[in-house]
């Protein structure tokens, strides 16, 4: 019975195999490392050792048992027989050898054991080969990483030119649309035609400018009659300062007889008007919103008619009023006039 073959399945799944009369053979796991001899890295693995003390346990018994169908005395018997020829040997020609674990031979009256460099125990590191080291020992398998590494660096710059030029028509060809569409839209539109041309001008209504609706005075009639010329409270012009000058034009009559006015009571103010409200509400909550931009404004007094006129600025000359308009006309509300307001007469 070659009850070595016993011992080398029993090691393959646990870790120590007592064997009666000889000792016990150990699976002894090795660290992985490194081989300069062959620049490799070496996996772990299992090494078969050997111990002369017997443990109490003895599945190499039972193992026997259950393979050969025998009885516990009679595999103790081929054990036991085993071992006695074993040591009977290695005591004669100082050499003995259990295949397939290894060799048995005696230095100095002590048994020794040399593993077969052919057995090789299976465990968790089983199927593991060395790995070269590519550092020191550069090959195919080095030659390919950096082939396959320089065909992917390939492959992604063609993607990439390939995507910048299907990008770049795509681009421009939605520039070209939209321009086409705008022109489109001016031409075609009128109320995108109007709208541009606002643009232009600078012109925007009060809603474009989150600014509340107010009710410009633009009409040149109604401002005339209702806030320069007022014959119920003003010596305003008449028809017989017109017929004092019978050669002169009636616009040129209207000036003259303004700047009489003005020259015989220095009280009138000059309020550049830029916005009317009906209601008092209205007028403040307005006020308020151009003073958080940093514009004062006022609700102007002594102004004729109903509506409440926003004041943007009084002054005692007409130029100066004049000035300010300008600019009040181009940075804020290109409607803004000049209102000449005299004071109320005391009754």
């Amino acid at each position: 019975m070659d009850i070595g073959l016993y011992i080398a399945d029993l090691l393959s799944e646990q870790d120590e195999v007592s064997v009666p009369g000889l000792g016990t053979f150990i699976k002894i796991r090795v660290a992985g490392s490194y081989d300069n001899i062959s620049n490799s890295f070496r996996p772990p693995s299992y090494q078969v050792a050997f111990k002369n003390a017997v443990s109490g346990f003895y599945p190499l018994r039972e193992y026997i048992c259950s393979q050969k169908n025998l009885s516990p005395s009679s595999a103790e018997y081929f054990i036991k027989k085993f071992s006695a020829g074993l040591l009977e040997l290695v005591n004669t020609s100082n050499f003995a050898e259990i295949k397939p674990l290894g060799i048995f031979h005696k230095k100095n009256d002590v048994l020794l054991f040399e593993a077969s460099d052919a057995f090789e125990l299976a465990g968790n590191f089983y199927g593991l080969k060395p790995i070269a080291d590519l550092k020191k020992n550069p090959g195919p398998v080095q030659d390919g990483i950096k082939k396959e590494i320089k065909e992917e660096i390939e492959d992604d710059e063609y993607l990439e030119e390939t995507g910048r030029s299907r990008i770049i028509p795509i681009l421009l060809t939605g520039i070209l649309a939209l321009i086409i569409g705008a022109v489109a839209l001016y031409y075609l539109n009128p109320g995108f035609n109007s709208y541009v041309q606002k643009l232009k001008q600078g012109i925007f209504s009060a809603k474009e400018q989150n600014i509340p609706e107010y009710v410009p005075l633009i009409d040149t009639s109604k401002t005339l009659s209702d806030s320069i010329v007022n014959p119920s409270d003003s010596g305003s012009i008449n028809d017989d300062s017109l017929a004092l000058n019978p050669g002169i034009p009636v616009s040129e009559n209207k000036s003259l007889a303004l700047k009489a006015e003005i020259a015989a009571d220095e009280s009138i103010s000059f309020e550049i008007i830029g916005a009317a409200f009906a209601k008092r509400a209205e007028a403040d909550s307005y006020i308020k919103r151009l003073a958080s931009k940093g514009i004062e404004t006022k609700i102007a007094e002594n102004m004729p008619g109903k509506m409440l006129k926003i004041s943007f600025g009084s002054y005692k000359d007409e130029a100066s009023a004049t000035t300010e308009l300008r600019r009040i006309q181009k940075d804020i509300i290109k409607d803004a006039w000049i209102a000449r307001v005299k004071p109320k007469k005391n009754p």
